[in-house]
């Protein structure tokens, strides 16, 4: 065993004859951001997959919104990818037009501090 992560690209695509696939750094940052941007109910058989963020994106900034994220966004990555290490605690800052969800986080085995920034419309 290589201690490599790797897996399936998202999205989903087919390339030099096979399925395109993501490793090690790509494939955490590829599989966070699918998190991330999955609504909670919407997979039949993982109901529990997914946040809260999407549904939140229709609803205007407050201030009380950013703590709600936040633990949504932990629980979820305790959950679905407990190889995540957070290193600092999740930052979402919500304004008028744009809510972005900062990240810093370790992966097991390397532990490499990395930081992802999304932003959504």
């Amino acid at each position: 065993m290589t201690g490599r992560l790797m897996g399936p690209a998202f999205p989903f695509r087919i390339e030099s004859g096979g399925v395109a696939r993501a490793v090690d750094d790509d494939k955490v940052e590829a599989d966070l951001r699918h998190l991330l941007a999955g609504r909670a109910g919407e997979r039949v058989m993982l109901r529990d997959y997914g946040t809260a963020v999407p549904a939140r994106l229709q609803e205007p900034g407050s201030a009380s919104l950013a703590p709600l994220l936040r633990r949504d966004i932990e629980r979820a990555l305790g959950r679905f990818m407990p190889e995540v290490r957070l290193t600092a605690p999740v930052r979402v800052v919500v304004n008028e037009e744009r809510l972005t969800v900062v990240i810093e986080y370790v992966v097991r085995p390397y532990d490499v501090v990395r930081r992802l920034e999304l932003g959504l419309p």
